[in-house]
């Protein structure tokens, strides 16, 4: 049983690292663009969180999906899936 659990951290480690790595790289791209107001509905990781605010970031998460698409044409911006 110790040995698959071993397998399975492995396995694990570098699926996240790949996916801190993508969070990087949005975050440096909204930085990029003054992003200054995210607003998610769902989770987001409290590693992406801390990133985030120190780049000045304010991070909303679990907006509904009816008030994103209310708040949308109010701030001007849209409401993307990804």
């Amino acid at each position: 049983m110790r040995v698959w659990h071993t397998r399975v951290c492995i396995g694990v480690a570098p699926c996240l690292q790949s996916v801190l790595q993508l969070a990087h790289q949005v975050v440096v791209r909204l930085t990029e663009l003054e992003v200054e107001l995210v607003l998610v509905e769902g989770l987001v990781a409290g590693k992406v969180t801390e990133y985030m605010a120190s780049k000045r970031i304010t991070l909303v998460h679990n907006v509904s999906r009816t008030m994103l698409e209310r708040l949308a044409p109010c701030m001007g911006c849209d409401v993307t899936d990804k």
